[in-house]
């Protein structure tokens, strides 16, 4: 049983909720003792992490193996790391881009600052980026960089019998510097001759209402970054039987995605424009891979999969933890020993 304390504000009230339901599926995981703390540590103050771990032992009997980390901009002014060992610490790098924020920069100071063992990757090139950051001397070569894909809650985002109203959906946040496209994706598909739902973070459509939108719209537009890597957007399109086409990421092979089967890439807007008319006027196709997308999506990266991978990963850096400070012991005691002979 991994008892896990993950350090973060509740993020089901947000637009991005889908963060908030993985660590649900950690939580529901009959593995994982789960404690999420954080609803006063949202962007400001300050939190000792000593007096989080006290007020846990003190009111829930709660002594944590593993501690995880997440979104550095709400723990970036903890104290007391310096303080205390025996408990694995791990980090999720969320956003590790390299763009005008200076994420990376961020991330790497926290893990310096607070003795980070482990970070988890939500696609290979954040795991690309982090070991340039090894390589260059930024952070240890020693913390591991283990893979976390995106993963989606599958009775969330899943067919629902409704009918579809929309050919193409076309709902993402519009961040210029992170996603420079997608304002002129959505133009061009808004004076297409098809009917579309356009809208971004501020539109309101969230949550249920974005799920229930996927399951009536029969094509989902989605728009790679400036890292080109996949996004939530994708699992959470292909869980709800919706075509996705998308212009292709460089994590794709990796990940296990096959366009043409699972999707459809797409390379120019004029190039999106045509498959989207193709596809619209090719319906069996267009259900073939849909429906191969979802089987895939569904049966590989649920948040019940995934979480499961994550406690029993968990689970074994807490053993290795717990073995190397025997290991540690058993040798201390054997140089006293030798000493006293």
């Amino acid at each position: 049983m991994l008892k896990l304390l993950y350090i973060s504000p509740n993020y089901m009230k947000r637009v991005n909720w889908g963060h908030q339901l993985f660590r649900n599926a950690i939580k529901d995981n009959p593995n994982c003792k789960y404690i999420q703390y954080g609803e006063g540590m949202q962007y400001k103050g300050s939190k000792d992490v000593i007096e989080i771990l006290s007020t846990l032992q003190r009111e829930e009997n709660f002594i944590p193996e593993m501690i995880m980390l997440e979104n550095w901009k709400n723990i970036r002014n903890m104290t007391g790391w310096d303080r205390f060992s025996g408990i694995v610490r791990g980090l999720y790098l969320g956003d590790y881009l390299p763009d005008q924020r200076g994420n990376i920069q961020q991330y790497n100071k926290l893990i310096n600052d607070y003795g980070i063992q482990v970070v988890f990757c939500p696609v290979p090139e954040v795991q690309r980026q982090f070991s340039r950051c090894q390589r260059e001397g930024a952070v240890s070569k020693d913390i591991q960089a283990v893979l976390l894909p995106y993963s989606v809650d599958i009775d969330v985002y899943k067919p629902r019998p409704m009918k579809k109203i929309y050919d193409v959906m076309a709902v993402f946040g519009l961040v210029s510097y992170v996603y420079p496209m997608r304002p002129n994706v959505q133009a061009m598909i808004k004076k297409m001759p098809v009917s579309s739902l356009i809208g971004d973070w501020k539109s309101g459509i969230k949550h249920f209402d974005y799920a229930k939108a996927l399951s009536q719209s029969k094509i989902f537009v989605s728009v790679n970054g400036i890292n080109n890597q996949i996004t939530m957007k994708y699992t959470e399109a292909m869980s709800s039987g919706c075509l996705l086409l998308t212009n292709r990421p460089k994590d794709f092979t990796e990940l296990g995605f096959k366009p043409g089967e699972h999707c459809v890439c797409w390379s120019s807007l004029h190039d999106l424009e045509e498959r989207i008319l193709y596809y619209l006027d090719h319906e069996d196709e267009r259900k073939a891979i849909a429906k191969a997308g979802k089987d895939f999506v569904r049966e590989n990266y649920s948040t019940t999969v995934l979480a499961e991978e994550f406690v029993s990963y968990g689970q074994s850096l807490v053993n290795d933890l717990l073995r190397d400070s025997v290991i540690g012991e058993d040798n201390a005691s054997s140089e006293d020993s030798r000493q006293s002979d």
